[in-house]
């Protein structure tokens, strides 16, 4: 259902960016967030499969519980093509929340022919949450792409990708 999928076509800064481009989608269940994505990187790009924040092409995801009275911090995941994946204290994180968040959730990454994929499953308690507590998270997905040295978010802050006050919301709609 293409109403319910995601472009990344943005700069940080709000400007179109033609080449990569990334699709995403969500969905959730009682336990646990799930992000799909797929990137359309440029024609003849080399993929950098390098593990670590901004060492290689990678996909950042960042969020917090939009429930005042269920908060967490901002949280940031960064997954890379070569299928590693960590959490980051950059955003306020505790290293104990950061730690918890990477070590529950799932990751899972492949080249494809035209660029690469990749699948999340964040546990809800890996948050520090029930499922029941949270029905809206402030998010933000943002890709790198280092053939061409571009970043493209979903949504532009005008800053880093992780100023989720600023970037979308992801409701968590009950079906």
């Amino acid at each position: 259902d293409t109403a319910h999928v995601a472009v990344l076509r943005r700069g940080p800064g709000g400007d179109p960016v033609l080449s990569p481009r990334g699709y995403a989608c969500a969905a959730h269940d009682a336990d646990s967030l799930y992000l799909a994505m797929r990137f359309e990187l440029p024609k003849g790009a080399t993929i950098r499969a390098d593990g670590g924040f901004d060492r290689g092409d990678g996909i950042e995801v960042s969020f917090q519980s939009a429930n005042p009275k269920h908060p967490t911090p901002t949280f940031l995941l960064w997954g890379s093509v070569g299928g590693t994946h960590e959490g980051s204290t950059a955003m306020g994180a505790s290293a104990d929340d950061a730690e918890r968040l990477r070590k529950g959730s799932s990751y899972a990454a492949t080249k494809t022919a035209t660029g690469w994929s990749c699948e999340w499953r964040i546990p809800f308690r890996a948050m520090g949450l029930k499922a029941g507590n949270v029905d809206t998270l402030f998010l933000n997905l943002g890709a790198q792409c280092t053939a061409n040295g571009s970043w493209i978010v979903w949504t532009p802050t005008g800053g880093r990708v992780c100023d989720v006050a600023n970037a979308g919301e992801l409701r968590l709609v009950q079906r």
